[in-house]
């Protein structure tokens, strides 16, 4: 399926979802969500959303390794050599 292939009937039914979660979530009616949230107050949601999903998801399976913390001194080498190599200054 691609974007394309998306329905409108999803498209409302995905946003009527979301706007229960909201409203579960903040203690308020769909009605309330809707008239008083914002776009950041809903893109701060659906980010929250998909954080909380991937760490879900991340836990349950024991293959997952989590990527290694760099020092700040190697992140730094890596980049002077980027940079010598493409022969940037900044």
């Amino acid at each position: 399926m691609t974007n394309l292939d998306v329905k409108e009937g999803d498209i409302i039914q995905s946003f009527c979802v979301m706007l229960d979660a909201m409203a579960e979530r903040y203690n308020y009616l769909p009605s309330e969500v809707l008239a008083r949230a914002t776009t950041l107050d809903i893109q701060i949601f659906d980010i929250a959303n998909k954080h909380k999903t991937l760490a879900q998801e991340r836990a349950k399976d024991p293959n997952y390794k989590p990527v290694p913390k760099m020092r700040q001194e190697d992140l730094a080498a890596m980049l002077a050599r980027v940079r010598a190599r493409d022969g940037s200054k900044t």
